[in-house]
């Protein structure tokens, strides 16, 4: 699920240096809870310390410092206010833990997850108190949901009280509550929706030879146009995902923020993305 929000195209320079200042920003606050806690930063994250940026509407600063992965390179970094980088830490640091919790659940990636284990487990007291997100809806993200063959729909709206309510708070958060939760739904599930569907994508063929759940067998359908039908749903959450980043972002003028937008936009999927069938 984590890394679906990452730029698979730039539409500008600018964009693509806004994007990795903001990624950059986003590890350096990790870096600050520990040294080994910048290995739990997410793509996610990175989409929404931009987010916040883009409702700004101000112009940041640019520094340099040093990267925390390899300290003899230096990285451009973006002056966003701390607030927002740390609500972004903390959304990294509460998805991280529900994917480990997923994978341990399913027996998937043992040896990665005794690695990022440490570097998440200690912060997510933390994490949880800066969203805030309760230990019930953590657990919840990570959950099964009903039967082998519950229907793609219903599978996606049972995520929407976990899943959806972390996006629905870090996006309220990061807007510094000038928005309304309603307001905010609309992308929050389309967000939360975008990753299960890539997720169910991605791993339809081990899970069909595992015979582990997915929400894409309950199509009844040959994998490749479980496949099709999956990817279709997933353009229309990208559809709504970026009508409502526009509407969000309509007043804007502030040259930063115009940037962050289009970093934004440039990491989510576009329509064509799941045209052909994933590798």
């Amino acid at each position: 699920m984590l890394g679906t929000l990452k730029p698979r195209h730039h539409d500008s320079v600018e964009s693509q240096t806004i994007y990795q200042a903001a990624h950059c920003s986003t590890c350096k606050t990790l870096q600050k809870r520990s040294l080994t806690a910048p290995l739990s930063l997410s793509r996610e994250a990175t989409w929404l310390t931009l987010f916040g940026v883009a409702l700004l509407n101000e112009e940041l600063d640019r520094g340099v410092g040093r990267c925390s992965a390899m300290p003899l390179l230096k990285r451009t970094l973006l002056s966003a206010p701390e607030w927002l980088l740390e609500l972004s830490g903390a959304l990294s640091i509460i998805a991280g833990q529900a994917a480990l919790d997923d994978h341990m659940k399913d027996g998937e990636h043992r040896l990665r997850c005794l690695i990022l284990k440490p570097t998440i487990t200690p912060h997510l007291s933390w994490a949880l108190e800066r969203l805030p997100i309760d230990q019930a809806t953590l657990e919840a993200m990570s959950e099964p949901v009903g039967e082998v063959n519950v229907g793609v729909d219903d599978y996606l709206r049972a995520h929407h009280p976990s899943v959806g309510l972390v996006w629905s708070e870090a996006l309220l958060r990061a807007s510094k509550c000038t928005q309304k939760i309603s307001t905010l739904t609309p992308l929050a599930h389309a967000l939360c929706d975008l990753l299960l569907l890539h997720d169910a994508i991605q791993d339809l063929d081990q899970d069909l030879k595992s015979n582990a759940p997915n929400p894409l067998t309950s199509l009844h359908h040959a994998p490749h146009e479980m496949r099709r039908l999956g990817a279709q749903l997933l353009r229309e959450r990208v559809r709504v995902a970026r009508s409502q980043v526009f509407y969000l972002t309509a007043h804007i003028s502030a040259q930063t923020s115009l940037w962050a937008r289009d970093a934004l936009l440039d990491a989510l999927p576009t329509p064509h993305t799941y045209t052909q069938e994933p590798a």
